[in-house]
């Protein structure tokens, strides 16, 4: 990889990256190695997006701030040029519907018009449709997490662009990108990109080791196969958008 593009400054949306609050880091050192290979990926902005599961993902919005902080202010130190940022990945269902309702804290990302939603893999596909529905007239614009990972839309590819018309944006993990998740998600995967219902590559990442934050190989691999121009908006115009709340093409 050229040092020009080590250094483009990729935007990674989706990372759980705040030690102790949920399954990503568990300690402010695996949080800065997790700093440290992104940064080293190219990475300059990561929101960090720490679970929220009504009655599972029980850390508070306040503890989830003060680690947030915490690792923030390490990071300012050790890599001044790497922006931090702090979401929340949303389980959504009834429960995370009621939140939003009540405002409460912490659930949009990085206090704007945009959440950030995950599903179980085997969600259906009227309780999703529903759901990305609600959001959206709650006023939101929601951010469909890994959305490779649900059963109803593999099964039939349409219905990512179904729920993209609803005004959702579509993200799915670099991991998949790279063939990580088998010949027939890849398959699906390049078949989103290819008729652009894909808006956003993120990294999701856990740890150092098996769910890295890395984006500089699916990046390469977009820019081989579908162009330059199609892997800066996944990598870098589009996120860029979203962190800024301007308008995109949707």
């Amino acid at each position: 990889m050229k040092e020009s593009e080590r250094t483009v400054g990729f935007i990674d949306i989706h990372s759980h990256i705040i030690p102790a609050v949920d399954d990503g880091s568990k300690s402010l050192q695996m949080s800065l190695d997790m700093i440290e290979t992104a940064y080293y990926d190219g990475i300059r902005t990561i929101v960090a997006t720490p679970h929220f599961h009504p009655g599972k993902a029980k850390c508070s919005a306040s503890k989830i701030r003060q680690n947030y902080e915490l690792l923030k202010d390490n990071v300012k130190t050790l890599y001044p040029d790497i922006e931090l940022l702090l979401g929340r990945e949303v389980y959504c269902d009834y429960g995370a519907i009621e939140a939003l309702e009540d405002g409460d804290e912490l659930l949009t990302m990085f206090d704007s018009g945009y959440v950030l939603i995950e599903f179980s893999p085997g969600v259906e596909y009227s309780t999703m449709l529903n759901h990305v529905r609600r959001v959206v007239m709650l006023g939101y614009t929601p951010i469909i997490a890994h959305i490779e990972r649900y059963r109803c839309i593999v099964e039939k590819s349409s219905r990512a662009e179904e729920i993209k018309n609803q005004g959702a944006v579509i993200q799915i993990n670099a991991a998949s990108v790279t063939g990580n998740g088998g010949f027939m998600l890849h398959s699906f995967v390049k078949k989103m990109i290819k008729h652009g219902i894909v808006d956003v590559i993120a990294t999701d990442a856990h740890d150092t080791d098996i769910r890295a934050p890395h984006l500089s190989e699916a990046y390469l691999y977009v820019k081989k196969k579908f162009g330059a121009d199609r892997a800066r908006s996944l990598f870098i115009d589009r996120p860029h958008e979203i962190i800024n709340e301007e308008e995109g093409d949707l």
